[in-house]
């Protein structure tokens, strides 16, 4: 189905399984893949997805003879959930940094936060950025069951906009 918000510019579709939405902007497109009864897939499958559908929508364009976007955003998440028998520091390096000694007694906190940005070299006017979070969190199906949401967002901008080939470079794939 798709949905149109008038004055907003702003179109959703969403996929027969509900597991995935895309969205597009007049600046963005956005695709989130949403966990629901499919098999929990990895990253490079949804990267590879995300560059698919935004091949398929750029060709729409060229063959309705449709201005191709100006886009100036590219922001690409991948959210992990960790179960709870998995403490943070066992598969986070600086979660086991948290590690404090009382009187000998070597002892993880309860429950931490870790939340870093990483800035990457480009061109002048081209901001691009890795953020990293791991927090502690709870599942909507299982609110009592306690474990850490791992998550990674790449995001680029450029108020001017981002060129196709920028966007379809190797170093951002």
């Amino acid at each position: 189905p798709v949905n149109f918000t008038p004055g907003q510019g702003r179109v959703w579709m969403i996929s027969a399984n509900d597991d995935f939405l895309i969205q597009i902007q007049n600046t963005r497109f956005i695709q989130n893949w949403r966990h629901r009864q499919a098999e929990y897939r990895h990253f490079e499958q949804i990267r590879d997805l995300f560059w698919r559908n935004f091949g398929e929508f750029t060709s729409f364009l060229v063959d309705e003879k449709l201005d191709q976007p100006s886009v100036q955003q590219l922001e690409v998440t991948y959210i992990n959930w960790i179960p709870p028998d998995l403490a943070m520091s066992d598969f986070l390096r600086p979660g086991n940094a948290a590690q404090i000694s009382l009187a000998g007694l070597g002892r993880y906190p309860d429950q931490q936060s870790w939340i870093a940005r990483f800035s990457f070299p480009g061109a002048e006017d081209l901001i691009e950025r890795l953020y990293v979070q791991c927090l502690p969190a709870s599942r909507h199906d299982a609110p009592d069951v306690q474990g850490s949401q791992f998550a990674l967002t790449m995001h680029m901008t450029r108020a001017t906009g981002i060129s196709t080939e920028e966007l379809r470079s190797e170093e951002h794939t």
